[in-house]
């Protein structure tokens, strides 16, 4: 996560004038549905600042070795980012041995694809492709 803060030029120390709290817009997202489809491990949750428009978006998958971790305990990380003004979207995946690799790949590969497949980059049309509902993504 420092690296990849790093990369994006974050600090993730606390600033001196703390951001107000992001919003966490949708838990339990489901970016894969249908035949196939694992209801606790193929989501993300959405966290977006208030009252921001036009943000960059980032795509988050939590560490494990494929064998354990879960969304629920980064929920930090998507509200640090989303208080620098970056919409974050943390994802679940399905795991060992549950999955047999390259079966992980396929899931982050899955919920990048649905972000790809958007034709209009905007947040509000992003958020709402992802979860196939209305999402009031203004606040």
């Amino acid at each position: 996560m420092v690296l990849l803060a790093s990369l994006l030029g974050l600090s993730l120390a606390a600033s001196p004038t703390p951001a107000p709290e992001p919003r966490i817009l949708q838990t339990e997202v489901a970016y894969l549905e249908g035949e196939g489809a694992d209801p606790v491990k193929h989501t993300l949750d959405v966290f977006r600042p208030e009252g921001q428009q036009g943000l960059p978006v980032l795509l988050f998958f939590h560490g494990g070795v494929w064998q354990q971790g879960d969304k629920s305990a980064y929920s930090s990380v998507g509200r640090a980012f989303a208080r620098r003004g970056i919409l974050t979207l943390v994802v679940s995946y399905r795991l060992t041995p549950a999955v047999r690799h390259p079966g992980h790949v396929r899931d982050a590969a899955r919920a990048a694809q649905e972000l790809g497949s958007e034709k209009d980059p905007t947040t509000e049309h992003l958020v709402r492709f992802i979860s196939g509902k209305p999402v009031d993504t203004r606040r």
